[in-house]
């Protein structure tokens, strides 16, 4: 998400974004992303009311042979 061009074609961070607090697809926009991760992680009250330990199963969707790796 952070570099742009290196972004796989199927991929677009607006939902990652919009979830971190509607942020813009800029390196304003990631450095704030990114300390709203780290503020998720530090926060175990946020985690649960944002049911992140629902998002995080475990599995994947894709394969390989698809670029999902």
């Amino acid at each position: 998400m952070l570099h742009p061009r290196q972004r796989r074609k199927w991929y677009d961070p607006r939902e990652s974004l919009a979830h971190g607090g509607d942020l813009a697809d800029t390196k304003a926009g990631h450095r704030r992303y990114l300390a709203y991760l780290a503020w998720v992680h530090e926060n175990e009250p946020a985690r649960k009311a944002l049911k992140f330990d629902q998002m995080s199963k475990g599995w994947v969707i894709g394969s390989r042979q698809a670029g999902f790796d």
